[in-house]
This record gives C-alpha cells, sequence and structure tokens, in this order.
C-alpha cells in the first residue's frame, strides 16, 4: 500500500478544493483542546494507491499545487505501509521493559515512523500517559463513525523497526483492553513548504 498525506497548518480554500479535485480526500483530525499535539495539523488530505506510477504522479501535482499557495504552511509526503496489523488485548498484564529511547532534535527528514491506534474511549489514562512518555505524541481522528486517538512516532528506520517489533510483542499485554493497530510506514517523498519545522524529536537509536 502507497499512501500520500498533505498536513496543512496554514492553507487557502482554493488550495484544497485543487487538492481535491486530483484524487486527495480530507481526513480531518478533531480539536482535543488542552491534550492536542502541537504536531497535528490543522488540515488534512490523503490518498492511498497501489500503483507506483499513480503514486509518483499525484505526488509531483500535490507539490506543484502547494508550491503555488503562497499561504500554505505544512508538507506533502508519500510513504509505503510496510507492515501493519491488528493486535488483540490479553487476558493478563505484563511488565515489558524496553532499552532507553533515544531522541534528537529534528534536522532532516525522518526515515520511518508508527502509528497506534486506538478507540478514544478505551484509552486508560495510565496507559496514555505511558505512550506519551516514551515519546509518541497523538492526534485524534474520527473514522467510520469511530473517535481513535493515534499514537506516532518518528526517527531513523532501524530503530523505529526495532520499537515496532517490540510494541507488537508489548502492546497486548499493556493493559490497553481493546485492540489496537500498529503500522510501520517508511517515507518514500516529501516536500516542505519553505522555512515550516514544526516537526517532533527523531528517534535515533534504543539503548540496551
Amino acid at each position: 500500500m502507497l499512501h500520500i498525506h498533505v498536513n496543512a497548518f496554514e492553507i487557502k480554500p482554493t488550495t484544497t478544493t485543487a487538492l481535491e479535485a486530483i484524487g486527495l480526500r480530507a481526513a480531518p483530525f478533531l480539536v482535543q483542546g488542552a491534550s492536542e499535539s502541537k504536531y497535528a495539523p490543522r488540515s488534512h488530505l490523503s490518498s492511498k494507491l497501489q500503483d507506483g506510477a499513480a503514486f509518483r504522479s499525484l505526488f509531483d501535482l500535490s507539490a506543484d499545487i502547494l508550491g503555488g499557495d503562497n499561504q500554505f504552511s505544512g508538507f506533502v509526503e508519500g510513504e509505503m505501509v510496510y507492515k501493519k496489523t491488528v493486535l488483540e488485548p490479553a487476558s493478563e498484564c505484563l511488565e515489558v521493559r524496553f532499552g532507553e529511547l533515544v531522541f534528537e532534535p529534528w534536522r532532516r527528514w525522518r526515515e520511518s515512523e508508527i502509528h497506534v491506534g486506538v478507540s478514544s474511549e478505551a484509552v486508560p489514562l495510565a496507559w496514555h500517559q505511558t505512550m506519551l512518555e516514551m515519546g509518541f505524541h497523538t492526534a485524534m481522528a474520527e473514522r467510520i463513525g469511530v473517535k481513535r486517538t493515534i499514537y506516532t512516532i518518528q526517527g531513523f528506520k532501524a530503530p523505529i523497526a526495532e520499537l515496532f517489533e517490540a510494541l507488537v510483542r508489548f502492546l497486548p499485554y499493556s493493559g490497553i483492553g481493546a485492540p489496537c493497530s500498529i503500522k510501520l510506514e517508511r517515507s518514500a517523498r516529501h516536500w516542505i513548504s519553505p522555512g515550516f519545522e514544526n516537526f517532533p524529536p527523531q528517534l535515533v537509536a534504543l539503548g540496551r
């Protein structure tokens, strides 16, 4: 699966219309009030594709449209969904220890990222706090009538891949109490508006 998405913090309505005309669809995040991540965009448009040529063409068209909007602030990214699964909660909770997650301030475009999605009503406060302490940032979205909280962590390919496998083992025993989806994505192309730097710290290593 190939995925293109536009994260816009400022965008003209005519630009949104032009993006929708070429096949992107609005998939907005919800305002969460005090808990809203500063990295959640004001506007989010997305398209999922299977064909590489169509993916490249749509990305180029999107970047051209955004480049013509002098008010646009944000980015467009093309990525590959490398792994995706749904994890069912186990009947028991176990303590799982991770090595130290080592982050650095954003300096260059991420190589990979993890998304964990779960029904917002099923998220215990302690579990939510654990995810934040690990370094995940959050956004809330409504998909098919269900409000979901999306936990995201970004960084270099190797530590992100290692963390993904650790999370697949950990999450069923973490006390979440409901199924959660987990997805590993690898970035293929990106375009950033001039001066935009509102990106989270990047995971660069997992300590032992």
